[in-house]
């Protein structure tokens, strides 16, 4: 603590000082650097070196893909335990279901945050309830809901956003067809097909 002129203590200046000496030092590893790293280019440039640089690239976006999945469930985790007990139990049986759990999640992206009134909605939770039976059943496979819930937003984005109409009926009414039997639970090759 120093004194000043009328007696008060003030505290002493913290700000780091960089003497010529340091500002020298620091501008010469940057300038180091600029030579690596053009070294490192002309590496990675090299057609011997190709299939090294993909797989350490695709390395990478495995890791950078794993990270983005778990952060997502973390935030899905945390916007369902700050939901009501009521909305929780509600979706609790579809969430062991991939493709239903994928469905409960993209409850999440309310633009006001309410993932408490979607899971609390009677026509969503039907929706649910229907096609979790007809998995169950074997009318519809993961693949086919799949299929159906991206061609439902396709059709969406086509028609200009907004609400999907007949959404409803086209995932519920594929879901209530008749149970398979054995026999067409796999398709036969292309080349039989008549």
């Amino acid at each position: 603590m120093r004194r000043s002129a009328q007696g008060v203590q003030r505290p002493r200046s913290r700000a780091p000082t960089l003497c010529v000496q340091q500002l020298c030092l620091l501008a010469s590893r940057v300038t180091a650097a600029a030579p690596q790293e053009q070294a490192f280019r002309e590496f990675c440039a090299l057609p011997e070196n190709a299939k090294l640089v993909e797989k350490s690239q695709r390395s990478e976006m495995r890791k950078i893909r794993r990270n983005a999945e778990q952060a997502a469930a973390i935030r899905f985790r945390e916007v369902v335990l700050a939901s009501p007990p009521e909305a929780q139990r509600n979706i609790a049986p579809y969430l062991a279901i991939p493709v239903l759990r994928r469905v409960v999640q993209t409850m999440t992206n309310d633009e006001q945050g309410d993932f408490g009134r979607w899971a609390c909605n009677p026509l969503v939770l039907s929706m649910l309830r229907e096609t979790r039976q007809a998995l169950a059943d074997g009318r519809m496979t993961e693949a086919e809901v799949e299929r159906l819930l991206i061609a439902q937003a396709k059709a969406r984005a086509a028609r200009g956003g907004g609400a999907a109409r007949g959404s409803e009926s086209l995932l519920t009414s594929f879901a209530r067809r008749p149970a398979r039997t054995r026999s067409w639970t796999r398709r036969p090759p292309r080349s039989s097909r008549p």
